[in-house]
């Protein structure tokens, strides 16, 4: 008789391009079964992922009837063992972050949808329950006079830790940079009149690609440009925004506890910052909707911010009614810097 093996093993190209092994089985009833996926590129690897699979009787997932949820749970969103994870990135690059998050952020919906994909489950059980209310509570700006004084080059001395962390907010304000897009900015990626902004930092994984894994310019002025190119020189062409020589880059703690100094001397206390909702990010915002209500296009907006979509364009806009009086004066105001750098 000739010996079936108890699985194959074939390719299938995904959307992305991407070439995902897969395998078919038979049931107790000698039918083939539907194919899964074994998650793995190479057909070495899935065949090594099925013989695992095989030896320990799971080339067809158990339903689920003896399977309690603290087992089917076990290492979900863990990088290297989570068969969602897997799945997943066979579809998509995922970042490790991206990992990260999702299992800080556990979400049982995702879970109980993907024992439905791997046949553990017929129906999902949360489908009927009523979910929590989302919180909308929105994030607001900095007014243009808040600005004119926490940016007030004569007061940096007063208002902040360290000039760098001036610079840093300084840029954020002026460029809409992402915290982890700031952090990442190296002599490497600093240009005559512009940054080169293809890299976020990421304090446990140190750089990664950007948050749409999209490279862009974004254009820096003048002033701020000659204090970039100073710290460049300090730092020996590193990291722009650090204390250890450009080896490594401050961290988002101290800097978030600089800008609640700044504020806190400009008169902002803890407690009208936490109703307002201002953090670092908020620059992100203040520029976005600096940059609407001077009538820069939103399409020219969306390569400066890096949004993919009109939607998130719109989401940090925060119009006032008084944003448009004078918004040249407004802008100048941010860059409130002597023409002597030093």
């Amino acid at each position: 008789m000739r010996y079936r093996e108890p699985f194959t093993v074939f390719p299938r190209k995904m959307k992305s391009g991407l070439v995902v092994w897969y395998y078919q089985t038979y049931d107790n009833n000698n039918r083939r079964t539907t194919a899964r996926s074994t998650g793995q590129t190479s057909k070495g690897a899935a065949r090594t992922y099925c013989n695992k699979l095989y030896k320990e009787d799971a080339l067809i997932p158990n339903r689920g009837e003896n399977l309690l949820f603290s087992q089917y749970a076990k290492d979900w969103w863990v990088w290297d063992k989570c068969e969602y994870v897997r799945f997943r990135r066979s579809r998509r690059e995922l970042s490790r972050n991206y990992i990260d998050s999702g299992r800080a952020n556990l979400r049982l919906n995702i879970m109980l949808n993907d024992a439905i994909r791997r046949g553990l489950l017929d129906t999902n059980p949360a489908d009927n329950v009523t979910p929590l209310k989302k919180n909308t509570r929105e994030r607001d700006i900095l007014t243009a006079d808040e600005v004119s004084l926490i940016f007030d080059y004569e007061s940096i001395a007063k208002l902040w830790k360290k000039k760098i962390y001036y610079l840093a907010n300084l840029l954020a304000a002026v460029t809409g940079l992402r915290v982890g897009e700031i952090l990442a900015v190296r002599g490497e990626v600093l240009f005559e009149g512009h940054i080169l902004v293809s890299k976020q930092y990421n304090r446990k994984y140190g750089l990664i690609p950007t948050k749409t894994r999209d490279s862009r310019q974004v254009p820096v002025p003048p002033e701020l440009q000659k204090e970039l190119d100073m710290l460049n020189r300090e730092n020996n062409g590193g990291y722009l925004f650090s204390v250890t020589g450009g080896v490594k880059p401050i961290n988002y703690q101290s800097l978030t506890r600089a800008l609640r100094q700044a504020m806190v001397g400009i008169g902002i206390n803890e407690d009208e910052r936490t109703k307002r909702y201002i953090c670092f990010h908020s620059w992100r915002h203040f520029f976005n909707t600096t940059m609407r209500t001077n009538n820069i296009s939103d399409g020219k907006l969306q390569k400066l911010t890096g949004h993919k979509s009109q939607a998130m364009t719109e989401h940090y806009t925060h119009f006032k009614a008084d944003d448009f009086q004078d918004v040249k004066k407004i802008q100048a105001k941010i860059l409130q810097m002597p023409r002597k750098v030093g």
